[in-house]
């Protein structure tokens, strides 16, 4: 209805905000789809609270709204949880042990400042971080669209009423079945926005600050590693450094290129040098994560035995739900693969780098575990589909949203229960 008033006999300040929501409208309604979406998240909490009598949590809160929110605090988030009021703990004798140095400091490190400075309980604060942060990857999303259809769509415009290929962009990534862990109270919010937001500084030539994020992902979770040669291959093809020739490229670039690369990784850098400090190896997170069955040996095999050779056995995995939850983990190595093979085609380098070091990540640990959260750092990969697809493809797209919604509704209602593993 703001929309439709005579602007002549407004205000300026209202002229001027007019413009701005008429020319922004279409961001507005992607930061309202995430609204919408945490709302509906929240909905699932409060009915489940009321169906089912909740019992544990990781942590014990003061207040209708902190107990509520507590129960977003399940599994990896009794870790964070842990961190925050205890700090790191390691014990050499014991290095198959569940220990905290596996998880990565920035998210703790955030919600435990601003839990600092606003005394706020701990969930209060991480539950409004990320969902400020959720805001924030549907504002860089929308934005990171339109600049990859400038760049790569060749098709025809379609009518900008009529194009809304970044609201089917955040509709697509927000419907994820693993999408509400960006919700939970884990660092999955905090590494997507880092990863996004450093390939779109990237493509508007920002390297530097590029960088920063890519390292800030770094310390985020182990596949934050990905954001950092994901921007130095942004940064040679734009700069046409391989068309130099190879010989002047390497002594004109060199230089930029190691400095990019150092840059992106520091967060790493700088928490295996807390590590080395504090427990003389800064390798213990890597050590650490075995104890979660993740190791190096035969990691093919192990999957095939464990996951594809039983693709539809639903017995083998003990149930529909661990079925369920098994089959999202085997669809995204197949997914992954084709898309890479799809941008390799397209020459694509950039992406096909970056949806192979994330594809390659979680396999060399010989288990799928988890792969299906992990998967929501291939946003990025959402988005290239999204805007190179011509329009017609995209009322189709639409049309799987509702499918996956539902879902990421069961895998939600499960996780906040605290009784089985969903990621």
């Amino acid at each position: 209805m703001l929309l439709m008033l005579n602007k002549q006999k407004l205000p300026r300040f209202f002229k001027q905000y007019l413009v701005w929501l008429e020319a922004h409208q279409r961001l507005m309604a992607a930061i309202l789809i995430v609204t919408l979406w945490r709302l509906c998240l929240e909905i699932v909490n409060q009915f489940l609270e009321r169906l089912i009598k909740f019992s544990g949590g990781s942590v014990s809160c003061s207040g209708w709204i902190s107990s509520s929110l507590s129960r977003w605090m399940q599994w990896d988030g009794g870790w964070y949880s842990s961190i925050i009021n205890n700090g790191y703990h390691y014990l050499a004798s014991a290095p198959l042990s569940y220990q905290t140095v596996a998880f990565f400091p920035v998210f703790p490190g955030l919600v435990y400042i601003l839990h600092y400075i606003t005394r706020f309980p701990v969930v209060i604060v991480g539950e409004g971080a990320n969902l400020c942060l959720a805001i924030g990857i549907a504002y860089v999303a929308y934005k990171l669209w339109l600049l990859l259809r400038d760049k790569y769509n060749s098709s025809p415009r379609l009518p900008m009423a009529k194009n809304d290929g970044g609201l089917l962009t955040v509709a697509l990534i927000f419907a994820l079945p693993t999408a509400f862990f960006m919700a939970a109270f884990y660092a999955e919010a905090l590494l997507v926005f880092c990863l996004l937001l450093a390939i779109y500084l990237s493509f508007k030539k920002n390297y530097v600050v590029a960088a920063f994020f890519a390292g800030l992902a770094s310390a985020t979770n182990i596949t934050g590693i990905v954001a950092m040669p994901t921007v130095i291959l942004i940064f040679i093809d734009q700069e046409s450094v391989i068309g130099y020739g190879l010989r002047k490229s390497i002594s004109k670039y060199w230089y930029k290129i190691l400095l990019l690369g150092l840059a992106g990784i520091w967060g790493l850098l700088s928490y295996m040098g807390y590590l080395w400090v504090k427990f003389k190896d800064p390798l213990v997170f890597y050590k650490s994560e075995q104890a979660w069955g993740r190791r190096l040996d035969d990691p093919l095999i192990n999957i095939w035995n464990i996951y594809y050779k039983h693709f539809f056995d639903v017995s083998f995995f003990g149930g529909h739900l661990n079925y369920l939850v098994a089959l999202t983990d085997m669809l995204v190595p197949i997914l992954a693969i084709v898309f890479i093979a799809y941008v390799i085609y397209k020459r694509v380098w950039w992406i096909a780098a970056y949806a192979f070091i994330l594809l390659v990540l979680p396999l060399s640990s010989g288990r799928l575990s988890s792969i299906n959260r992990y998967a929501l750092a291939l946003s990025p990969c959402i988005i290239y589909l999204c805007a190179v697809s011509p329009g017609k493809l995209q009322k189709y797209l639409w049309m799987i949203i509702p499918l996956l919604a539902f879902i990421q509704i069961i895998l939600v209602a499960v996780f906040l229960q605290g009784k089985f593993f969903v990621g």
